[in-house]
């Protein structure tokens, strides 16, 4: 059974940790209003994901030659309690300038009968 969670424009899109280093597990959450959606994934999904994020603002920059609106960088903890949804398998990334949105999508594994 394939579940969809779709978040437009979050109030809050943030990775982090529980656990100590070691024994910590990443998450992606998104939070919109009381509707909280949390992702566990790798540590190294997570440095990808920022790089390619990184790059794709830096290439938006650089191909519309007009600055990206800057904002507070989110310290805060994860929204609790953490409920996993699901361990992401994939991802991808993408632009739709149309809307001016940064397209994140995170998919669990795909069962096999």
């Amino acid at each position: 059974m394939r579940q969809l969670f779709l978040f437009e424009r979050p109030a809050r899109f943030v990775a982090g940790t529980v656990g100590s280093p070691g024994d910590r597990t990443f998450y992606l959450q998104a939070v919109d209003g009381l509707r909280v959606v949390s992702v566990s994934l790798e540590k190294q999904q997570v440095v990808v994901l920022a790089d390619l994020i990184e790059q794709l603002l830096d290439e938006i920059v650089a191909r519309t030659g007009s600055a990206l609106p800057a904002g507070e960088p989110d310290t805060e903890a994860l929204e609790q309690p953490i409920d996993e949804e699901f361990r992401v398998a994939a991802m991808g990334l993408a632009w739709n300038g149309d809307a001016g949105l940064v397209i994140i999508e995170a998919q669990a594994p795909v069962e096999t009968p």
